[in-house]
């Protein structure tokens, strides 16, 4: 088999965001201007998830990159060239569902790319379903939830459990506010099945509505505790440091509160 330049994720990752399906979520600039987040193509209706659509729109951005075609790819520093599986069969080891721009907070940090209030335009239970009954999904599948608030998804708990249980991921991620309590995330938690990570970015009430828009400081860390008493080391807490809360009285009061 030829070498030919390709990635990870243009081989191996879909991306769901609520209209786009993407190849990636990497960023990088050429010539100072940004690129990256390629999109496989734009969704209306479960019509546009085809696994034979995904595939050939794939298939198609290989073939321009290694044609010397300029493409959304061109400069992209994690094109690497090797050996590359051929496109007769898909092979995703990563679904990232981001399928969703609802969220509970602002955060000083968040674009409305993640918060404007998108709906999904198709079924992401159909969209794994189209890709397991070709049998595209690598049997150490990986996931990740993000948004959007994953848990503001209407029926998120039923879903979560349902794709959980029905396609075993190997890793399964979930990218949370922890403003609301998912009782499907503390029974995986307990299952050590698997990992959360939600960003404090704060050590008081009056910081944390600074940076997150609202006063929900003392909810989060009551569903925090809930967590780690379900998950321990599974629950992931970061700090995103910017001038409002980087002083060492704001981040002792954090570490104090953890």
């Amino acid at each position: 088999m030829a070498k030919t330049l390709s990635c990870e994720s243009l081989h191996h990752a879909v991306y769901a965001a609520p209209d786009v399906l993407r190849h990636c979520c990497k960023r990088f600039f050429v010539d100072g201007e940004m690129k990256g987040d390629v999109e496989i193509s734009d969704v209306t209706s479960d019509a546009d998830i085809s696994y034979d659509r995904i595939r050939e729109k794939k298939k198609k951005l290989h073939e321009d990159i290694n044609q010397g075609k300029e493409t959304p790819c061109t400069g992209c520093p994690w094109l690497t060239e090797r050996e590359w599986p051929s496109w007769d069969k898909l092979d995703i080891s990563l679904v990232s569902i981001e399928h969703h721009t609802v969220c509970n907070l602002r955060c000083t940090y968040c674009s409305d790319m993640y918060y404007g209030g998108k709906k999904p335009s198709y079924s992401i239970k159909h969209l794994f379903k189209n890709l397991s009954d070709h049998g595209a999904l690598n049997q150490r599948l990986s996931l990740v939830w993000g948004g959007g608030e994953p848990m503001l998804f209407g029926s998120f708990d039923t879903i979560f459990s349902f794709i959980a249980d029905k396609y075993k991921p190997v890793n399964n991620n979930v990218f949370t506010n922890a403003v609301r309590h998912s009782s499907a995330i503390e029974k995986y938690l307990r299952r050590r099945e698997i990992n959360i990570t939600v960003s404090m970015d704060a050590g008081t009430s009056e910081t944390f509505k600074l940076v997150r828009g609202r006063d929900r400081f003392t909810a989060v860390l009551e569903n925090l505790a809930r967590y780690h008493n379900a998950g321990g080391d599974k629950v992931i807490i970061k700090y995103i440091l910017m001038p409002e809360n980087s002083s060492k009285k704001e981040v002792m009061a954090f570490v104090d509160c953890i």
